[in-house]
């Protein structure tokens, strides 16, 4: 069943990219070709353990990537509020004690920052692979030609093959 869909929908799709590159297509089109895209995706990552695993993966960190961009915007808030406050204290105590909380939500924001590239960056590297194992699966099983071990160098191959005949079986001239 799955190989079945999985051509029925790599077909549609291709006929719908086809369109919209030369014809352009309807809002109805648009959103049955990202409805068609996501469930080749889904077909082809539930097939495989290795792209569920890592679509998981990939899943939890983009909560958790979620989860730090709100807690620094909350930060963000909370600093730009005690910076107002700043501007209304009438005595050094007070002023003290507001700048000291600045300081410590922008050590907080640093390090959400810092925290938030990071993950992003792990989360970037790991949706690449995601999308070549996807495709590489999209290959296989819309049963393409793999590629093949030589094609970029296949007249390397041929001239070595020919040098070494030559010399074993005395060709001098």
């Amino acid at each position: 069943y799955r190989n079945s869909r999985l051509s029925e929908l790599s077909k549609r799709v291709g006929e719908l990219t086809e369109k919209m590159q030369f014809e352009g297509i309807s809002e109805e089109e648009h959103s049955e070709l990202q409805r068609l895209k996501e469930e080749q995706r889904s077909i082809v990552i539930e097939s495989n353990e290795n792209l569920k695993s890592m679509d998981a993966e990939l899943t939890e960190k983009e909560a958790y990537i979620k989860d730090l961009n709100d807690q620094y915007v909350a930060k963000k808030k909370k600093k730009t509020r005690l910076e107002q406050a700043l501007n209304n204290v009438r005595n050094n105590s007070e002023y003290d004690a507001y700048e000291s909380e600045i300081t410590v939500a922008d050590a907080r924001l640093k390090e959400l920052k810092e925290e938030i590239d990071s993950k992003s960056d792990e989360s970037n590297k790991l949706y690449g692979r995601l999308a070549d194992g996807i495709n590489l699966a999209y290959k296989r099983q819309a049963g393409a030609v793999p590629d093949a071990p030589f094609d970029k160098n296949y007249h390397e191959l041929a001239m070595k093959r020919m040098l070494r005949y030559a010399a074993e079986n005395g060709y001098d001239k």
